[in-house]
């Protein structure tokens, strides 16, 4: 059995070990440390207060967070844990207050109070991700690492250490995990010495993989994506669109538990940076096109419209969103912080190569088509590629579409991946371009340069 213990980035490759056939358990973790008995013990004991309903309705919820003990890992004899830095929620101020619980009919259920509650199975009620200082932090993982260390002695611990939030990864790479952001040298040097001291251990670097990755052609927006969140500052609450560096799918994830299964247990470099990390520290090809982020603040009344505007442009992302600015709600955002795009960020992200194909007629396709036409008419979009054996020889927006083999019939110079499955199709595509031996540029980020020209066009009613 392998265990993994965390968030949702141990989550994620939990489901990557099914898929390749391999027993993998999740243990969710709202907080560093263990609960006071196992997590089947403490639902026994909540069930004798609540309704098994009510109980399951909140669980489902997340109002109610189970803190797995030390037992729990321990019963399941694993033969590998595998241990992300979790970020921490805050405790809800529970003290003398009534709990309302969801029940089946819908309706709520009043609680004996939840101090009594969490007297029975200790902290249960969490409202947002905490902050911290980064000592803390790491004091407290380490110890968390100790114990399981001194309950299982001999089974290996592989530890998952996220990206670097480096500038160069942009734009404005974000971690949910501000302690991490604030300090991620001091992490690095805490796990480098902790690998030494909790034998066997192994530390997964995100940053060497990444690094591994684009020295073989791949670009991060491969791997990540773009989010909303809301940081404070002495303006107020300022809302951005940066780099999600935590949930990276695709080759990079096959690459995580390809390590987490098969470790090398080879010691880091005791002091950041390691030798790997000075790939990363130059700005990748979208950071390069970027101009600096401008300020607009948003008056009480046009938050509507702003709300109106993101749930309508950025759809899933929008979503989501609530759950990614927990920290502020969208009523409250006091300025935005954007970048106004222009043709000059299109061609130097292009690399001034203007003879362009677009790789997929869908829905994507036209809207990137259209955004080329209207932001950067000096590049010339030639046609469509597309899979589909049913639009090839058709038109759309009055362009020819054809076969994923025939880039360089357009007399093409770039192929910009234009599909919402980009992480499949960019390899599909890569490998198409190598094959044919021309000189023709892959470029997966445009969609990326679309979404910041959107949430700009929104900073600009602003500014």
């Amino acid at each position: 059995m392998n265990v993994l213990m965390g968030n949702c980035q141990v989550s994620s490759l939990g489901h990557v070990f099914q898929a390749h056939g391999r027993a993998a358990k999740h243990l969710f973790f709202p907080s560093l440390g263990f609960g006071r008995q196992g997590l089947k013990e403490s639902k026994r004991l909540l069930g004798g207060r609540l309704s098994t309903e009510g109980l399951s309705e909140a669980m489902g919820n997340g109002r109610i967070y189970f803190q797995p003990g030390l037992e729990d890992l321990v019963s399941l004899n694993p033969e590998r844990i595998v241990v992300s830095l979790p970020h921490e929620y805050c405790r809800h101020p529970v003290q003398g207050q009534k709990a309302l619980v969801p029940n089946a009919s819908g309706g709520s259920d009043q609680t004996d109070s939840c101090r009594a509650l969490e007297d029975l199975v200790g902290p249960l009620f969490y409202c947002r991700i905490a902050e911290c200082g980064p000592e803390d932090y790491f004091e407290r993982f380490c110890e968390f690492v100790a114990r399981v260390r001194r309950a299982l002695p001999g089974v290996p611990i592989v530890i998952i250490k996220r990206l670097s939030p480096l500038a160069g990864l942009g734009p404005t790479p974000f971690s949910w995990l501000s302690c991490w952001k604030r300090g991620f040298r001091h992490g690095y040097t805490r796990l480098a010495g902790l690998q030494r001291q909790a034998r066997p251990c192994h530390v997964v670097d995100y940053d060497r993989i990444l690094a591994r990755l684009i020295a073989s052609g791949r670009e991060i927006d491969e791997f990540t994506d773009l989010t909303f969140f809301i940081e404070p500052s002495d303006l107020g609450p300022t809302l951005r669109m940066g780099r999600d560096i935590e949930h990276l799918g695709g080759e990079f994830e096959d690459a995580v538990y390809r390590e987490a299964l098969a470790p090398s247990f080879e010691p880091l470099p005791e002091h950041w940076p390691p030798p790997w990390t000075e790939a990363l520290l130059k700005p990748c090809r979208l950071e390069r096109a970027l101009p600096e982020e401008r300020l607009g603040r948003v008056q009480a009344s046009g938050r509507p419209a702003l709300a109106a505007f993101l749930a309508d442009c950025y759809g899933h992302m929008f979503k989501t969103m609530k759950f990614r600015v927990a920290r502020d709600s969208l009523s409250e955002v006091e300025q935005l912080a954007f970048r106004t795009i222009n043709a000059g960020c299109v061609t130097s992200y292009l690399e001034s190569r203007r003879r362009v194909v677009l790789y997929g007629a869908g829905t994507r396709g036209r809207t990137l088509c259209a955004f080329l036409r209207e932001v950067a008419p000096e590049c010339e979009v030639l046609g469509f590629l597309d899979s589909n054996p049913g639009l090839w020889g058709t038109r759309v927006m009055g362009l020819p579409v054809a076969g994923p083999d025939r880039a360089h019939e357009f007399k093409a110079q770039a192929v910009v991946v234009a599909s919402f499955d980009k992480r499949a199709v960019a390899a599909e595509v890569r490998a198409r371009l190598e094959r044919c031996g021309q000189d023709i540029r892959l470029f997966t980020g445009l969609n990326e340069l679309f979404a910041l020209y959107g949430f700009g066009l929104a900073g600009e009613l602003t500014a």
